[in-house]
């Protein structure tokens, strides 16, 4: 059981939002005749990683939940393990 909780959290998924690739914060901001203003950038950088931050809090709920999950059935199963070791040698 503990193993497939391990697998919902080790499973890889799409759609996270991290950082900023460097050809589009220079192709947005900066390479063109009227550049952005750092403040701007700030502003507008400062919405995208909370955008990214509101997107990764849902997926990350999940993961947290079937790490916990994970985590009480291996706390069940090595007491059984250990009965099932000891009635096999007893």
């Amino acid at each position: 059981m503990s193993g497939a909780f391990c697998l919902g959290v080790l499973w890889p998924r799409g759609n996270w939002g991290f950082t900023f690739n460097a050809n589009t914060i220079l192709d947005g901001y900066v390479r063109y005749p009227d550049p952005a203003t750092i403040d701007r950038m700030h502003v507008e950088f400062a919405e995208i990683n909370q955008e990214n931050w509101e997107t990764n809090k849902e997926k990350l709920k999940w993961l947290f939940w079937s790490f916990r999950l994970g985590v009480l059935a291996l706390i069940l199963q090595v007491p059984c393990w250990l009965m099932a070791i000891g009635t096999a040698n007893g």
